[in-house]
Order: structure tokens, then C-alpha cells, then sequence
């Protein structure tokens, strides 16, 4: 069995780190600490996330967002638009937690970077839209099944020629 001998700041640091999202703690919005992840993320080095408020790392139409969410304690997750370093932005899954740090009140976050996630998403509603797109500028109907044999879409022609009306059939 291994042994437990990590020394006490070696333990947190670990913990810190060991996340997939970016971590910060802060008070009144300054920075105190910050994660590995939160440095690859802004593209900050640790001693100048150190020097920065919270609201920096965000894009200015998301920082009353971010605000409010902080002051009103939300701890339930919600999406926003990080700012890294480059000025670039990125969509972030934000999360954070009131918690009592080295004797103060503080605040840890942890932010996800979703751009993959959102750009999956994306893909599929174009491609949802492509398929509308062709089901009506056909001549024939078109329709879609789920496993259950119920019908999950039906194109507008499907009106236009049986004179039938495809909204009752739906579900």
C-alpha cells in the first residue's frame, strides 16, 4: 500500500491542480489562488492571475452575468464567455461556492471550457437546419421516426399534398 506522506501544502497543491477545470479563489473579485488548469486557460502565468480581478478573465458583455451570479451566492452551474490573455473569447461553464480560505471569506470557481461542446452543438444545429431546409424546398414529404414508431418530424408537404394535417400525427 502506498504510503500517505504528503506534507500538507504538497496535498493542497495536488488537489488544486489535479482538476479538468480552471480554479480560482477570490475575494471581493482579487484573486488569492489559482490552478494549473486556470493559467493554460487564460494563458496568464500564476503571478499575474494573482494581480487580477475575476471579472477580468471575462468578456465585457458577460461580466454583469458573472456578477450577479457571484453576489447572489448561485452555486448551480451557468455558461459565460471567458477571456484569455490574447483577448480571445471562449465559452466556460462557470461553478462556484462560497468557502472560508486561510481564516477569510472567499469564493472558489471552477470554469470548463466548453468550445468543443458548443462547436458539436453548433454542427448539429446546422445540420438539423440543412435537413429542414431540404424536407421543404422538395417536392416529395419527408418524415422521421424515433425507435418507438412514433413520428418525430413531418415536412410541410406532407399538408400540401394529402390535404391532411401533419400536427395531429406528431408524437
Amino acid at each position: 500500500r502506498p504510503s500517505g506522506d504528503f506534507e500538507q501544502g504538497d496535498l493542497y497543491r495536488v488537489l488544486l491542480d489535479a482538476p479538468f477545470e480552471g480554479i480560482a479563489i477570490h475575494v471581493d473579485g482579487w484573486i488569492i489562488e489559482a490552478n494549473d488548469e486556470l493559467q493554460r486557460m487564460t494563458g496568464y502565468d500564476r503571478e499575474t492571475l494573482l494581480s487580477k480581478n475575476a471579472l477580468d478573465l471575462f468578456a465585457p458583455q458577460s461580466r454583469d452575468l458573472v456578477m450577479e451570479k457571484m453576489r447572489g451566492g448561485v452555486t448551480d452551474p451557468y455558461e459565460a464567455l471567458g477571456l484569455n490573455q490574447s483577448g480571445e473569447m471562449f465559452p466556460v461553464q462557470i461553478r462556484g461556492r462560497a468557502i472560508v480560505y486561510k481564516g477569510r471569506q472567499a469564493r472558489m470557481v471552477a470554469a470548463r471550457d466548453i468550445s468543443d461542446f458548443k462547436a458539436v452543438e453548433n454542427a448539429l444545429r446546422d445540420s438539423e437546419q440543412r435537413f429542414h431546409d431540404f424536407a421543404r424546398s422538395g417536392s416529395d414529404w419527408f418524415w422521421e421516426m424515433g425507435p418507438d414508431l412514433r413520428f418525430t418530424y413531418i415536412s410541410e408537404r406532407f399538408d400540401e399534398i394529402t390535404g391532411a394535417r401533419s400536427q395531429g400525427l406528431l408524437g
